[in-house]
């Protein structure tokens, strides 16, 4: 199969496919969640509902609680003291209460007290209620003729609720229009009412109904203090989240055709542009490729032909890299042991100094100064002409000794093989300090720095003494400060002065930093140098310092 066939057959496939995809995911389960999320705020709403209105009858059954438990109701029953009905049902008691409705009915079932408080005043006519059954305990609906009540009974007992009962209390309240718009606010929900013995009461089996595409009815039926229907009530709610859901499924579906219209424009594009250009963009990923990768071969075409060969190449490459990496290696490894070699020749020509002309330099002091002593015992004359040579003989020596004793400490710092590196770093800032006038501060923060070995001590001693000398001749510094920090296995050198500063991207090329760069290379550490003008110069130095490092620069036997 040629490119041409597999790229249009590839391409097509994927298109039809995510289409499909897309559509079913958009048109089933999209649209199902929207509908159970629908569903389960309908059945949230009923249930809701319900606990509202047994909330409503728990309130009317605590109040007829109230009345019938306490003991001027009680004797009341007994008395029939009018001034018991005047203190306690009056017309406040029964708006307070949302009451409409009051009665006390003794043990035989004869009213004893019946109030009805209708339209913010009572209304003579009677109740014509059921009457309930002796020592009735009950709460819920009561259909009447006209009217639809929410009512409680209690039997009229003791404040400490002991007997025997003199009759039972019933309080209601009619469940009317105005009521049920207050329960309507309370849930914040569109409610109907239908009795169950009129004609239009709807027949349906469902606790939820969609009414249309923008409705929906959920239902919940309230059984009277019979356990009988009473009521239906119908709450209906706007679609919103179904709505939402075909909103979604219409900006999707947009979305789709969109994306599918932008891919067939692209496939022409795509075809002529990538597929025809394989070559050239298979060139220019192999000359950014990354010689540890290899070129992606997926068929047995003439391109991955030409890749295979690009790998063959690169592997020959890596092999060849690989090769010269180790001889960059050895390289270093030899500077490393030439710089160690020839530290050792200068500490040897520096003992020698010190111990062959060093020697020389001091008989020959000690000599002139033995003449001197000898020619002031002598004549004025033997002495004037002497002396003056003799002293001139004893200062020449004196700057030879001062000229080999300097050159001792470049070849080799005597104070490290005898003193350690510590004390040879203080020395080496007492005196820069001294010579420049420019104040140098050493901060050692730990006290094993003098078990290194005698390539890493001279090693550091050379960094710092470098790095002293760039100062004095460019910094123009006040100060210097010099800490040293043994940090998880690492020694960490800083080296901070406060003068000019310099451009990091573009500043005169000297030996001091290059310098300073290939010694902490040959020790394997990191240097990082950080500077802003007009505000110094930083340079981090960090040197391993682990046992394995250290075997490295030992000297070679």
């Amino acid at each position: 199969m040629t490119l041409r066939k597999k790229t249009l057959w590839m391409i097509g496939t994927t298109l039809v496919g995510l289409l499909i995809l897309l559509l079913t995911i958009s048109s089933t389960i999209l649209l199902q969640g929207f509908t159970q999320l629908e569903t389960i705020e309908v059945e949230k709403n009923i249930t809701r509902l319900n606990n509202i209105f047994s909330d409503e009858l728990e309130r009317l059954f605590i109040l007829a609680e109230d009345y019938g438990s306490w003991d001027d109701t009680y004797e009341y029953m007994n008395t029939h003291d009018e001034k018991y009905i005047t203190t306690n049902f009056v017309e406040s008691t029964f708006e307070d209460l949302n009451l409409n409705l009051m009665m006390l009915i003794d043990t035989n079932g004869n009213i004893v007290f019946e109030r009805h408080y209708h339209k913010n005043k009572f209304d003579p006519k009677p109740s014509n209620l059921p009457i309930p059954k002796e020592d009735s305990n009950t709460r819920g609906l009561v259909l009447m003729s006209d009217e639809i009540m929410l009512l409680a009974t209690y039997p009229v007992i003791t404040s400490e609720k002991k007997g025997p009962s003199r009759g039972t209390l019933i309080m209601a309240y009619v469940l009317d229009e105005e009521e049920m718009d207050r329960i309507s606010n309370l849930a914040q929900l569109d409610i109907t009412v239908h009795r169950v013995d009129q004609p239009s009461f709807p027949k349906t089996n469902n606790q939820i109904q969609v009414i249309d595409e923008y409705k929906i009815a959920g239902y919940i039926n309230i059984k009277d203090i019979y356990n009988e229907p009473a009521i239906l009530l119908k709450l209906v709610m706007p679609r919103n989240i179904f709505r939402q859901g075909l909103n979604s499924l219409h900006y999707i579906s947009i979305f789709v055709l969109s994306f599918a219209i932008i891919l067939a424009g692209l496939i022409l594009w795509l075809f002529e542009r990538l597929v025809l250009s394989r070559l050239a963009l298979l060139s220019q990923e192999t000359e950014n490729i990354n010689i540890n990768n290899n070129l992606t071969v997926q068929g047995n075409d003439e391109l991955d032909q030409l890749a295979m060969t690009i790998n063959k190449m690169f592997a020959e490459l890596q092999a060849s890299n690989d090769k010269t990496l180790r001889l960059l290696s050895d390289n270093q490894f030899l500077v490393t042991r030439s710089i160690a070699i020839q530290e050792d020749e200068r500490r040897e020509i520096s003992r020698e100094l010190h111990d062959e002309f060093g020697q020389c330099l001091t008989a020959i002091q000690a000599e002139a100064e033995n003449i001197i002593e000898l020619v002031q015992t002598d004549n004025v004359r033997l002495e004037e002409k002497i002396i003056p040579s003799i002293y001139a003989i004893a200062d020449t020596s004196s700057h030879i000794y001062n000229i080999v004793h300097s050159l001792m400490q470049q070849l080799r710092p005597t104070g490290l093989d005898e003193l350690g590196l510590i004390e040879t770093l203080h020395e080496l800032t007492s005196t820069w300090q001294k010579r420049h006038r420019t104040t140098c501060i050493l901060m050692v923060a730990c006290d094993d720095l003098n078990s290194f070995g005698n390539n890493i001590d001279i090693m550091i001693y050379r960094i710092i003494q470098e790095s002293l000398t760039n100062i004095a001749k460019h910094a123009q510094a006040s100060q210097v400060i010099i800490n040293l920090e043994v940090n998880l296995e690492k020694l960490q050198i800083h080296i901070q002065d406060n003068g000019c500063g310099m451009d990091i991207n573009d500043h005169k090329r000297g030996l001091g930093l290059i310098g300073i760069r290939e010694r902490i290379r040959s020790l394997d550490g990191e240097f990082h140098l950080d500077s802003v003008i007009d505000k110094g110069v930083k340079i981090a130095l960090i040197i391993p310092i682990t046992e394995k490092h250290l075997s490295k620069h030992l000297k070679w036997k």
